[in-house]
């Protein structure tokens, strides 16, 4: 008697236990919806984040101040904070001085360089050597903000050389990320304007078919973020 009743509990039992099974399955795929939805929105926000806040710190002027400096004064203030010993502090006063609707280009070239220095530098934390940015978020938000500003160094500039170093410094950008065939177009749309950016699509093009062989090139280097500039 036991063992019928047994075997006709049996198919309740499977069937209980396959119903706990689809619940937890079901629960399990909404915790990772909600995770991904969470995780998905996370990035919207950092990428909609304006690029200073991204690096870190705030306008040391603080918000209503920053408003109150003309663009050539923030630009100035830009430069020297650019040689100071955290760059990165730049970043606000660049942002104040790019708002001007005839912003040179070189201004616009040199907020550029400061964001993607914060993008890929490196900076000690706690004894630590770390990324200047905090996330990949971060680094993606930051350069995709350095890219158009040399949109806008370029669209502003009507010097050939000049465009051709935007275009250059295009292709240093493209390099450091990996995207190799990007950065070749960079220094042949470079070497177009001005010739004697032919050494680094030369480079670029020997880094791409023979790897083995590729080396130091000559020719001139986009300058760094830290030279000397005059103001506006």
């Amino acid at each position: 008697m036991r063992d019928a009743r047994g075997s006709a509990l049996e198919p309740s039992r499977r069937a209980s236990a396959a119903a706990a099974r689809s619940q937890r399955a079901r629960a399990r795929r909404r915790l990772l919806a909600t995770l991904a939805a969470v995780i998905t929105a996370l990035g919207i926000s950092v990428l909609a984040e304006k690029p200073r806040a991204i690096a870190g710190g705030a306008d040391e002027e603080g918000p209503g101040a920053m408003r109150e400096l003309s663009p050539p004064e923030a630009y100035r203030r830009a430069v020297e904070l650019m040689q100071g010993p955290d760059p990165t502090t730049s970043l606000p006063y660049f942002r104040r001085a790019v708002e001007a609707p005839d912003a040179p280009a070189r201004i616009h070239l040199e907020y550029s360089w400061m964001l993607n220095d914060a993008a890929v530098g490196t900076r000690l934390r706690l004894g630590r050597l770390g990324r200047e940015a905090r996330s990949s978020y971060e680094q993606v938000a930051l350069e995709r903000e350095s890219m158009i500003q040399l949109d806008l160094a370029e669209r502003a500039s009507s010097d050939p050389a000049e465009r051709a170093l935007i275009r250059a410094y295009r292709g240093k950008h493209f390099a450091v990320w990996g995207l190799p065939w990007d950065a070749l177009e960079a220094y042949r749309g470079a070497t177009r304007l001005d010739p004697g950016w032919k050494a680094h699509a030369d480079r670029m093009a020997v880094r791409i078919h023979h790897p083995e062989r590729s080396g130091p090139a000559g020719g001139r280097e986009p300058p760094s973020a830290g030279d000397d500039r005059s103001g506006p």
